[in-house]
């Protein structure tokens, strides 16, 4: 995984993750609206799982989960939907019935690249074309150790 951009509503970059360790602080006037991911390989789309609104959707079955303010988002997970820029990027727009962005709280992403095939969750691993799994330890960007099928998450807030 190369970076993580958050995107405003004007689709003007606000701030980028630089360090996995130092979660950025995005102040809500400046109207988050999109998580902009980019990856060093081409995606394998279907591999690309969000959820929606409505209905409430089980969060054990994203590989690229979005987690806020537990009184602000009850079901576990911010809604949302994907779309794809470029082959190699992964968007994320939150889709909330109530917000157009991202209220203030802090916010959790993980991009998932260990499948778990359990009966009722049945979570797919985020998977790069010529690759195979994400390699997403988030020690530095970009991600990954060398060995893939790590997760990679990080945490950024809204004030």
């Amino acid at each position: 995984m190369r970076g993580v951009e958050f995107v405003s509503a004007s689709h003007a970059v606000i701030d980028a993750l630089n360090d996995p360790d130092n979660p950025p602080l995005i102040p809500q006037n400046r109207g988050l609206r999109s998580l902009r991911v980019t990856f060093t390989k081409t995606l394998v789309k279907a591999s690309v799982v969000t959820g929606a609104a409505a209905p409430p959707e089980n969060p054990k079955k994203f590989s690229f989960l979005v987690r806020g303010p537990a009184a602000r988002f009850p079901n576990g997970y911010v809604p949302g939907k994907i779309t794809f820029p470029a082959p190699n990027i992964a968007q994320f727009d939150i889709e909330a019935s109530d917000a157009e962005i991202f209220p203030a709280g802090d916010y959790r992403l993980t991009l998932f690249g260990v499948a778990d095939p359990t009966p009722g969750i049945a979570r797919p691993a985020i998977i790069a074309a010529d690759l195979g799994k994400l390699d997403g330890k988030p020690s530095t960007l970009p991600s990954g150790d060398g060995t893939p099928g790590d997760n990679f998450d990080c945490k950024f807030g809204v004030a």
